[in-house]
């Protein structure tokens, strides 16, 4: 009885000697591992460095400017809360696709443009770049046989045959006649976003094309189309009402007719991307206050109030290579776009 009685103390110390042990344990493991979360809390590690993996980035391709209108101009930050905003510091850059030349590119080309009745006066502008006319309007289209880009030119300013004889349709449906003809002479849209392309009623007044007072009036419509945003920024173009997916059309006979525009659809591919470092909102600033941007002040204001500030990416008539990302600076009568990249990631 004795010895058992010894055997039960001895057990009960082990047991109460292992949980101290454990709970001795348990509490390092805790401080450590509590320390650890509070350090990654109050002190955390920075993110790796934007890996640039596309080497040095050309400049963006910004319409040619002679003068920075706005150059000398006062910038005022009015935006809703008075600051301006806090941008990541990094975006993805992505590469551009490039279509292949091949052999067959002019006979696929021909046989393509056919269907709309582009067959007279072919002409060769450039080893890729073609001229065709429209036998039964005259209309020009000038298509780019690789990269099936194009732009289309008419007299429809001094021509009533190109003008709407009738009432033009809904919106939804110049929308529709819209991407067949794109899809008819082979141009890509699976990356345009069809719930933002924009239809404006026009007429003519004094020569020149102007919103239309009502539908009745309304002989002509343009048509301006958007890319899809990449990684949720949006693309801009141009300028803030000008596009490279843009076009007016007329009924004339009550037959769609595209009697003006240009579809330069630049291609992103998605698997060939590399983030980059870009400028704070305040470096972008200083930049635009410097003249380092390209701006559109038509009535060369010397006093802006900017009441967005928005990163985006800019595609031009000129882009070729990468996606590129800009700030952008708006007021009233005023736009600024700013490369978000900074010079040290560009080449000279």
């Amino acid at each position: 009885m004795a010895n058992l009685v010894a055997v039960t103390k001895e057990s009960r110390l082990i047991l109460k000697v292992g949980g101290i042990f454990c709970g001795v344990i348990l509490l390092i493991y805790i401080f450590v591992k509590g320390g650890g979360l509070m350090r990654d809390l109050f002190f955390p590690k920075p993110p790796p460095a934007p890996v640039q993996a596309l080497g040095k980035l050309p400049h963006v391709a910004f319409p040619q400017q002679q003068e920075p209108s706005g150059l000398g101009t006062q910038f005022t930050i009015n935006t809703i809360d008075g600051q301006l905003p806090n941008f990541p510091d990094r975006v993805n850059v992505y590469k551009l696709t490039v279509a292949e030349p091949n052999l067959l590119a002019l006979e696929t080309a021909r046989n393509t443009l056919d269907s709309s009745d582009f067959v007279e006066n072919q002409t060769k502008l450039t080893d890729t770049l073609y001229r065709w006319t429209q036998a039964r309007t005259g209309i020009v289209i000038e298509y780019d046989i690789v990269s099936k880009n194009f732009a289309i030119t008419s007299n429809y300013m001094t021509n009533p045959f190109l003008t709407s004889s009738s009432l033009l349709p809904e919106e939804d449906r110049i929308q529709s006649d819209m991407m067949g003809f794109l899809n008819t002479i082979g141009s890509n849209t699976d990356n345009l976003d069809e719930e933002k392309t924009k239809v404006e009623y026009l007429e003519m007044k004094n020569g020149v094309l102007v919103a239309a007072e009502n539908l009745g009036s309304a002989r002509f419509a343009r048509i301006t189309m958007e890319q899809i945003a990449i990684d949720e920024i949006p693309i801009i173009y141009g300028g803030p009402s000008n596009s490279i997916l843009s076009f007016v059309i007329s009924y004339p006979n009550n037959r769609f007719s595209v009697v003006e525009g240009e579809f330069y659809n630049h291609v992103v591919d998605d698997a060939n991307k590399s983030d980059y470092p870009i400028k704070t909102a305040e470096q972008a600033l200083t930049d635009l206050k410097n003249g380092n941007a390209y701006m559109i002040n038509p009535q060369n204001l010397t006093n802006v109030d900017i009441t967005t500030v928005e990163l985006r990416y800019f595609l031009g008539r000129e882009s070729k290579e990468f996606l590129l990302p800009v700030i952008v600076f708006s007021g009233i009568n005023f736009t600024g776009y700013v490369e978000a990249i900074p010079a040290t990631s560009l080449a000279n």
